[in-house]
């Protein structure tokens, strides 16, 4: 027996984790609106167990007898360690091989039982290369060796069908066997132009080993006798694996998978390839087949094609489940990577869920909630985890259009969103003072949405709204963006000619001002279009008699609540209204406003027994600059700039009169 010589380093990598509990993610928080349902989907997926000793090595082997029991075996060009741990992996004892002028590659493991721990590879001195056949009992490391002569090659894979009886394969096409817990192995099968890279057996006489080109080799008599399965094309096999007599894969290293047809003793395609470089494959206890690739892991339950299961940055090279709850993965970088496996899940609160008992319910909450995850393995291992679901308002609606109606009011237009959470719509109305916005109505959403403000007077001056809504969870969104009618004023000028001046549309892109005229407001006929830049327009051609006059502008798509929206009204404005805006009172000619214009004194006067109760002054836009309660013959204007304003008086029997008043300095 050969003795070999290195360096035993022992080092122990601790973590924050509990080392006895589980871990699930309930999964990131996510945000809804009220009347939304979300999966919540929790993260029962591979994690890694960041491992700062190993970054240095490839691990290329796993192993696990139980959940807490396992080890590790790997290398880099220079060392190689093996590493053994208790407690599922948050701690590691781990043994570094180390010896001047030797370099140590471990490729494989295998765990017989807590007493029997087999780890294979090979040691090279100078330009020469032993096989490396280590035994650990306990914290011991007795070294195997052939018989015969050294083979002078890499061992790959090993693998004991009772505790005394195993097998070796490797370059060079070796297959080794031996009778006495590895301590001894004599030589089975050679041939320098192949390479075994893996070694399975079902039973003490059957058994298979695969590798390189298309090396696929059974065994019926404990490896006295090899004979090969012929598969067609250059295929570099990487890994074997039965689960049972019936149940077994062979794998390449370009993604092809074999499966074994127990009737014919056979190993038929099963994927021709799926796009992976696949390294090891391992058996759920439960039978399902796991592969491990260079950068993905592939799963197959109840007898499917194989699936990506997970994602990754490393290479992994090998893969084991020592239990239907847990799993274990390594590869490049010391990546160490881990799954639970949950059977059972609970979620609470219920509220808001259509199914609290699995493990992605859908969730629809009326408020904001925090859910508790509650996740239990087959072995009763209880893991826990929140996450949070926050509930927000909707998006804000957006008004289409506003308008002037044939009633001389104002109208509101916008669109419902499709929806079954939607409570109503708010109406806001700036009120005096900029962005100083009033509710002045609540149309429920069964409603049409088309809004009526009667209150509204567009003779007299134009009006800005922004719309809301709140849900039936009761959350009411930002207001919309403003939409702000046109005001349309007409100026009689030299000759006949008409000047027409309007507040411009807010809330859409104009491109066009058109302007209509007419003898009668029923009967309007587009005169001319301007360029948005403007809102001044001279009708030089306007005929004689009375004139009606309106400005329209055109939405480039049309709004639909009931009928077709496409166009805004600016209101009626007539040459008969030059002076007066309205004749709402029958006591018209008892009235006398002057002088108009005036400059700094303005005279109210009645001579019949109506008595005025205020006059108020207001500017276009509809600010009320002077109220007068009194004293009707020396209104003082001096503090008043030049400008058109509105006078607008109200008797004691609430008639009023809106006349249009010039002041000049």
């Amino acid at each position: 027996m050969k003795t070999l010589f290195f360096t035993l380093l022992l080092s122990f990598v601790l973590f924050t984790e509990s080392m006895s509990q589980c871990i699930i993610s309930a999964g990131t928080d996510r945000t809804i609106t009220c009347g939304d349902t979300i999966h919540l989907t929790p993260e029962c997926n591979w994690y890694p167990i960041n491992n700062g000793a190993f970054t240095a090595f490839t691990i290329k082997s796993v192993s696990f007898l139980d959940e807490n029991l396992g080890y590790i075996v790997g290398d880099n060009t220079v060392d190689a360690f093996y590493a053994k741990t208790t407690d599922g992996g948050f701690t590691w004892s781990t043994h570094i091989l180390s010896e001047p002028n030797h370099n140590y590659s471990l490729n494989s493991l295998f765990c017989y039982n807590d007493t029997s721990i087999f780890i294979v590879g090979s040691s090279t001195f100078g330009s020469q290369t032993n096989e490396f056949i280590g035994i650990l009992k306990g914290d011991s490391l007795h070294m195997g060796a052939f018989d015969n002569s050294s083979p002078l090659t890499n061992i790959n894979d090993v693998f004991f069908v009772t505790q005394s009886k195993g097998y070796v394969v490797g370059n060079r096409g070796l297959i080794g066997k031996s009778f006495n817990s590895g301590m001894n192995w004599i030589l089975q099968a050679e041939s320098y132009g192949q390479t075994y890279k893996a070694v399975h057996f079902i039973t003490p006489t059957l058994g298979y080993a695969v590798g390189q080109t298309s090396l696929l080799s059974k065994t019926i008599n404990g490896g006295t006798n090899w004979t090969n399965q012929t598969l067609s094309g250059i295929i570099y096999l990487s890994d074997v694996n039965f689960f049972n007599d019936t149940i077994g894969y062979v794998i390449g290293t370009y993604g092809q998978i074999y499966k074994y047809n127990p009737t014919t003793q056979l190993f038929e395609v099963y994927n021709s390839s799926i796009g992976a470089y696949l390294n090891a494959i391992a058996f759920k206890p439960n039978g399902d087949p796991v592969i491990c690739a260079n950068t993905l892991i592939f799963s197959a339950a109840n007898n499917s094609s194989f699936e990506v299961e997970y994602t990754t940055d490393y290479y992994l090279y090998s893969i084991c489940f020592p239990s239907n709850d847990v799993g274990y993965a390594v590869g490049n970088q010391g990546s160490i990577l881990k799954k639970y496996y949950f059977e059972t899940f609970s979620w609470s609160p219920v509220s808001g869920l259509d199914n609290p008992n699995i493990q992605n319910p859908v969730a629809s909450p009326s408020e904001t909630t925090t859910y508790t995850l509650t996740a239990t393995t087959p072995n009763g291992c209880i893991a826990t985890s929140t996450v949070t679901v926050y509930v927000t308002p909707k998006q804000k609606p957006e008004i289409c259009l506003v308008t002037v109606n044939s009633s001389n009011h104002n109208e509101i237009i916008w669109e419902k969103p499709q929806s079954n959470s939607i409570d109503s719509f708010y109406i806001f109305k700036e009120i005096n003072l900029s962005d100083d916005y009033q509710l002045i109505h609540v149309v429920h959403y069964d409603s049409l949405s088309v809004f009526e403000d009667e209150s509204s007077n567009a003779h007299l001056q134009s009006s800005k709204y922004k719309i809301s809504l709140i849900d039936q969870c009761g959350y009411v969104t930002e207001k919309s963006d403003p939409h702000k009618t046109m005001h349309l004023s007409i100026n009689h000028g030299v000759g006949g000619i008409w000047q027409l001046t309007w507040t411009p549309y807010i809330g859409i892109t104009v491109a066009t001002y058109n302007i209509y005229r007419g003898t009668s407001p029923n009967n309007l006929t587009l005169i001319g279009s301007i360029s948005s830049l403007s809102n001044q327009y001279l009708d030089n051609y306007a005929p004689s008699g009375h004139l009606y006059y309106q400005i329209r502008v055109v939405r480039s798509s049309t709004c639909y609540p009931n009928r077709s929206y496409t166009n805004s009204f600016s209101n009626i404005a007539s040459t008969e209204e030059v002076g007066i805006i309205n004749y709402d009172t029958s006591n018209l000619s008892d009235f006398k406003v002057y002088p108009n214009p005036a400059t700094d004194i303005l005279t109210i006067f009645t001579e019949s027994n109506v008595t005025i109760e205020n006059a108020k002054i207001y500017d276009l836009q509809g600010k009320l600059i002077l109220d007068v309660q009194s004293d009707y013959s020396k209104i003082d204007l001096s503090q008043i700039k030049s400008g058109l304003y509105i006078v607008q008086i109200t008797t004691t029997t609430q008639e009023q009169l809106h006349i249009k008043l010039t002041i000049t300095k």
